[in-house]
Parts: structure tokens; sequence; C-alpha cells
């Protein structure tokens, strides 16, 4: 499968690196203040940075409270990370019976909503990868917090923000994890250059990531390079949609919720061909075609064609090339 984001290339995480060196001579609280103050003004809510969105997670369930005899609501098809993530904290399912944590998944950027009252429940609002153009666009089923992962949206190496709907949770999150472990974080941030660099023999994913709570200064001058990138990677999809909605002759609307891909709902004849048939890097994965929640979702095969930035010009050619060939077993979510 081709690699969906750039810090994954070795070339460009020596890039990052050298790019990120005038930043090295600021400290780090100073960079980390900047990171949260850029995220504050475009979403007018308090913001602060965490090593990953798996970490997010789980110390904002540890910051409220949860405990075994706790139920955390998750989507079915949720990726490993959610279970590792929170199930150290709490009891995982996918089934709605009056869970007291509901995490609701915008996966690919679209948006999901839960028809069911959850609005007396501790809401987590999962949008690792979707790109949010604006304040009006957070918190679709009014929960407490958003999750973006910045190396999703930015190519970056770490990072990911929680934004806060109520400001005061901010300082009630910060000071959950006023102690933190800078050696595991400098020995997570060694162990993502090594797993980079040397990707051709280590394949194990990282371990524990969910319990580091420190993102080295190394980190933060990465993300602080690439800042305004999240703009121009949202407008460059939003012209990639547009083509795609051209060739299946689909009316181009304007979305403040974006994210690194199109999800398109097939036919039985293209549901079960192998992925190998496929153009390099569009995959079928189970989706809630019904856009909201959990069990009560309806979901189905459906196939994923990337456009975000790292897909270079040519294969995402190639993607519109399958699309016109294939348009008439094809339709968007």
């Amino acid at each position: 499968m081709y690699q969906q984001w750039p810090s994954e290339a070795p070339l460009t995480l020596l890039f990052s690196l050298i790019k990120s060196v005038k930043y090295l001579f600021y400290s780090r609280k100073t960079n980390l203040s900047f990171i949260e103050s850029h995220f504050k003004k475009l979403f007018n809510s308090e913001v602060a940075v965490m090593p990953s969105g798996r970490s997010a997670i789980y110390y904002f369930a540890s910051c409220m409270k949860m405990s075994r005899t706790n139920t955390v609501l998750i989507n079915k098809y949720s990726s490993y990370c959610m279970y590792q993530s929170l199930g150290t904290v709490l009891n995982v399912s996918t089934d709605y019976s009056n869970p007291d944590f509901v995490v609701i998944d915008h996966k690919w950027g679209y948006e999901n909503l839960d028809p069911r009252q959850i609005q007396q429940k501790i809401v987590l609002e999962d949008s690792c990868d979707s790109y949010i153009s604006t304040s009006s666009a957070l918190f679709p089923n009014g929960g407490q917090v958003e999750i973006v992962s910045l190396s999703k949206v930015l190519g970056t190496l770490s990072g990911a923000i929680i934004i806060f709907k109520d400001g005061s949770l901010k300082y009630q999150y910060v000071d959950n994890i006023k102690v933190k472990n800078k050696f595991r974080g400098c020995i997570q941030f060694v162990r993502k250059c090594h797993r980079i660099m040397f990707y051709k023999f280590i394949k194990a994913p990282l371990q524990n990531e969910y319990h580091n709570n420190y993102i080295t200064n190394i980190e933060l001058s990465m993300i602080r390079c690439v800042l305004d990138l999240y703009i121009s990677n949202f407008i460059q999809q939003e012209a990639r949609i547009e083509r795609v909605n051209e060739i299946l002759q689909l009316k181009n609307s304007k979305k403040k919720r974006l994210g690194p891909g199109i999800v398109l709902k097939i036919n039985s004849e293209l549901s079960n061909s192998p992925e190998e048939s496929f153009p390099n890097g569009m995959i079928l994965r189970h989706f809630d075609i019904s856009n909201s929640n959990g069990s009560n979702g309806h979901f189905e095969k459906c196939l994923y064609v990337p456009t975000h930035f790292k897909i270079p010009d040519n294969l995402f050619n190639q993607y519109l090339d399958f699309i016109r060939l294939n348009n008439s077993h094809l339709n968007v979510v």
C-alpha cells in the first residue's frame, strides 16, 4: 500500500529535522505556547498539544476519573489504537448499553451524528484525520473535547491537539498530567525515528504510546515549521474532491470539515474484487454509510480513495482514471 503519511519516509524525516533546526533555539515552553496559540486562534477554543492522539484520549479518560467500573462506547471496526488507549482505563464496548463515556469517530473527515441520547454522557469527538476549517464545525455532537492528530493532517513525526469546548476543562486536563515522564517521551521520539529510518526491518507498532505525556522540543519544532500547511492542505483537499465530484456528476458544496480521502459506495462486483486490482493506495474498508455512531449505524464495504497531500499528482490522476472507468459502479457516501 502507498505510504500514507510523509513522516514515514526516511528522507522526509531528515528534511523535517533540518528544517526545524531554527526553532530549536526557542525553549520548549515557547514552541508549545506558539502551537497552542496558533490553533486557539483558528478554532476560537482552548487547545492543548499532546504527543499523539492515543495519549490525548487516554489522559482525557483519566482526567474524567474513569475506571474499569465504567464502560466506553466506540464505533464498530474501530482501529486497534482505540482499544489500546481506552482498554486500560475503561471497559470497551461497541454495543450501546448505557455507557458512561462515548467516543464518536468522525472517520476520514465524515461527520458522524449520534441520534441517541448522549447529552448526559462524557463525549469525546475523534477527528483524528480531519481538516476542520472553522470553529463552527467543531463539536457536532456537543462533545466536551475534539481530537485532531497532527501527524495525520500535517505529516509530522508526532503530535495531536485536544480542543476543549469549555476552556476551564483544559486546566483540569493539564493539571491531571502535571507530572510528565520526560525520559519516556525522549525514548518514544528515538523509537519513532528508528522505525522510520529502518522501516524495512522494524514492523512492530510502538508500544505504550498512550502512556506518553511528554512531547520533546524537537518534535514541537518539527510541528511549528509546518503549521501553515494546515490551511493549504485543506485547500488542496477541497480542489481534489471537486475533481472527483465532477466525474461523478455531483454538485460541489463547500464543507467545513474534510478528511484525507473520499469514501465511495461500490456494487457487489467491485466489493468482491481483490485490493490488488485497485490502483496503489485505494483500499476496501467497512464504513458507516448512515453517518451515525456505533451499533446504530449501517456498515458496508466501501472503497476509500486517498486524496491527501502525500499522494502525488500522477498517482491521483490514476485514481481519477479508475473512477471514470468505473463511474457506473460508484457513488459517494
